[in-house]
């Protein structure tokens, strides 16, 4: 979602990757989530860091929160914005 999201919201010129410390498969609740926003993500596919050109990155933003945050070595900026991993959070009950 979020390279989806960065590459229909971005400025041309811009370049994102999105890769996952344990990629799994895309959740077709998110590709439909953002379709509902006209952004088509049908075609991406979960990727780890193997999977992404590290020498090419300027920044990098980490989401993790609990789960053990990947290290990238190398001079880029680093943005820490921690989120839960959907995983393994537990949702509330609906009435």
């Amino acid at each position: 979602m979020a390279e989806g999201l960065a590459r229909a919201l971005a400025p041309s010129g811009y370049r994102f990757w999105s890769a996952g410390s344990e990629p799994g498969q895309l959740n077709p609740l998110a590709i439909a989530a953002l379709a509902e926003q006209q952004i088509d993500i049908a075609s991406h596919r979960a990727k780890g860091l193997a999977d992404v050109p590290l020498e090419d990155i300027d920044t990098i933003v980490t989401l993790c929160a609990e789960e053990v945050c990947p290290v990238v070595p190398g001079e880029v900026s680093r943005l820490h914005w921690p989120l839960p991993d959907r995983r393994i959070c537990e949702l509330p009950s609906r009435p």
